[in-house]
């Protein structure tokens, strides 16, 4: 009886009751809330299956590699000796890291996760935690919204549509942003990482004792 009211309504047979309308508004935000939803979550196993990387490859375990010169001797030497005290993880030596590279990065993996565990908490380190994903969850709507976008124009297209040029920018717009990604998202990991090194070395060890 509500499909026969909607349709009647839509050709302007007669004017459903106000209850009827009602119960209309609703499904139509249920049903937009719904969609709503499913582009996020795909959106997000986008964002992860494309531009998450495993743990071993993750900025901040790139950065602790004795092998990448992005920080010095000293303060690699001062890091190890800190992970050991703090954690009980002893890293790595430069030989063992150049013989062994996939050990070196689970092992220095499991430091970064205790760090992280660790440093949760710090404003700067969340602040650039939450930059890093807000560029990895962009990268992959970028996707969603750009794959959308070819559809609506090739249907402005064959229609005729009086929205084809601005379906067009917004198409490129998506385009550019999704093929800039991994660019964007290496740089804000990047930042991400050196800050909770940072932030690291700048708190007590673990087992200090604070008055």
């Amino acid at each position: 009886m509500m499909l026969l009211d909607i349709y009647l309504c839509q050709i302007n047979w007669w004017r459903p009751s106000e209850k009827v309308m009602n119960l209309t508004e609703v499904a139509s935000a249920s049903i937009g809330l719904g969609i709503s939803f499913l582009l996020i979550q795909i959106n997000a196993y986008i964002s992860k299956t494309i531009y998450q990387p495993t743990i071993e490859k993750l900025p901040s375990t790139n950065l602790l590699l004795i092998s990448n010169p992005k920080l010095g001797k000293l303060i690699k030497k001062q890091l190890h000796q800190r992970i050991f005290e703090d954690f009980g993880i002893r890293l790595l030596s430069e030989k063992q890291e150049a013989n062994d590279p996939i050990e070196a990065r689970k092992t220095i993996a499991s430091a970064v996760a205790r760090i992280r565990d660790k440093m949760r908490s710090e404003p700067f380190v969340c602040r650039r935690l939450t930059s890093y994903g807000f560029v990895r969850n962009l990268a992959g709507g970028s996707i969603v919204a750009a794959t959308i976008l070819i559809f609506i124009v090739i249907y402005q297209f064959k229609t005729n549509g009086g929205h084809l040029k601005i379906s067009v920018a917004f198409f490129m717009m998506y385009l550019l942003s999704a093929l800039l990604a991994p660019f964007m998202i290496r740089h804000s990991g990047q930042e991400y990482a050196e800050t909770l090194i940072e932030q690291y070395l700048a708190t007590p060890p673990v087992n200090s004792k604070t008055a």
